[in-house]
């Protein structure tokens, strides 16, 4: 019996191995070839963040903050770190990977909205996150979610499943230095050159109202990063960047919701710059939907935001770095 299972390991002892490489190499080509939020988690892990200003939040500060413009008149490099479809818990866990692997921010800006607190079930788009479950804090964070089996985090090779058309262009990049995946993000900020599309007046045929719950962890996760870059001496400023104005009677608690980031800007003493009645607000010609402006709104907001920005630096005493 001994020698029969000496055997056994003997003869899957090297295909273990196989199977462990294998995974290394397709991994590192899977983080090379991706596009979009996958390339910024990319950034993250290598530490190629190089910025002055981190941007956290939601899809509203993927597509709300442009970096560009804002280094351009704040005179320090600045990426955009919003997440597209994911909630505060995940922006918590990209934030622990960007302190563990490059150097810390001199600022954070925190994009506020109505569902950043919001907990959800599923991890969208989570196709996205396969390359990175390796990493320990990425594989805690997912975790939570309904997105991976044990044998995902676990054993080699079984979470690229289903991933044949992937597979193939990252060897392929690899291998043959092909074209990476492209789908217009630069440093972290997605363009969104599109007109009102009338998902806000479809939603609310659905639901008239809708009342955004607070999650107690998330609200926590919140809480400890404002606590732990202050501790770090990094600069917060919270930002609640424009939506279309029929958004305050359609969340039913949007001021409550406000009153809560309000209450931490108080406590902690940290700016909070609200643009809810900015003038965008008003017109559809600035948005795609209600909550997310499109480029040309964008480009106005984040002008606007600079200015301001700079305005804050001056009066708080905050140094600026040329770049």
């Amino acid at each position: 019996m001994k020698k029969f299972v000496t055997r056994i390991f003997l003869f899957l002892l090297p295909v273990v191995i196989v199977a462990y490489i294998s995974d290394g190499v397709i991994t590192k080509a899977m983080r090379q070839y991706v596009a979009g939020d996958g390339k910024v988690w990319n950034d993250v892990i290598e530490g190629k963040l190089n910025s002055d200003i981190y941007i956290y939040g939601s899809s509203r500060a993927q597509n709300h903050f442009d970096p560009e413009i804002l280094q351009d008149t704040l005179n320090m490099p600045v990426y955009n770190l919003g997440l597209n479809g994911l909630k505060f818990l995940m922006v918590k866990c990209r934030h622990d990977l960007a302190m563990m692997h490059g150097r810390k921010p001199k600022e954070i800006i925190l994009s506020l909205d109505v569902t950043l607190l919001v907990a959800r079930r599923d991890l969208f788009k989570y196709e996205i996150l396969i390359p990175f479950i390796n990493e320990p804090i990425v594989r805690r964070a997912t975790m939570r979610y309904d997105a991976f089996d044990l044998y995902d985090y676990y054993l080699p090779m079984v979470r690229y499943t289903g991933c044949k058309k992937e597979l193939k262009g990252a060897l392929k990049y690899l291998f043959t230095h092909g074209a990476q995946q492209d789908d217009g993000i630069k440093r972290g900020y997605r363009t969104r050159a599109e007109s009102w599309n009338g998902d806000f007046e479809r939603e609310r045929a659905r639901n008239a109202t809708y009342r955004a719950e607070v999650d107690s962890a998330t609200y926590a996760a919140f809480e400890a990063l404002m606590q732990e870059a202050l501790r770090d001496s990094i600069r917060l400023v919270m930002v609640y960047s424009p939506e279309y104005y029929e958004m305050n009677s359609y969340v039913t608690n949007e001021d409550s919701i406000v009153n809560i980031y309000k209450a931490f800007a108080q406590k902690y003493n940290v700016p909070l710059l609200d643009y809810r009645t900015d003038t965008l607000c008003k017109s559809k010609t600035y948005f795609y939907n209600a909550m997310h402006m499109n480029t040309k709104g964008t480009v106005i907001f984040s002008r606007h935001l600079a200015s301001d920005l700079r305005k804050l630096h001056e009066q708080r005493g905050w140094p600026e770095q040329k770049h």
